[in-house]
């Protein structure tokens, strides 16, 4: 699976991006390398919604 994200939109913001799926996943993706750095398991149930809290390291947040 790769993530495609149009540059505009992008601009020079560097935190990361999530995404839930139907096979009980998390993906945590980089915007600028388009590629998933990490998949979060455990999820007993497909994640339809995700919810983020914005954190200090993200300045665009």
């Amino acid at each position: 699976m790769t993530l495609k994200l149009f540059p505009s939109l992008v601009g020079s913001m560097i935190c990361p991006v999530v995404s839930g799926a139907y096979d009980y996943t998390v993906k945590v993706w980089d915007p600028e390398s388009e590629s998933c750095t990490h998949t979060l398991q455990g999820h007993t149930n497909r994640v339809y919604s995700l919810q983020v809290t914005p954190w200090s390291p993200c300045p665009s947040c």
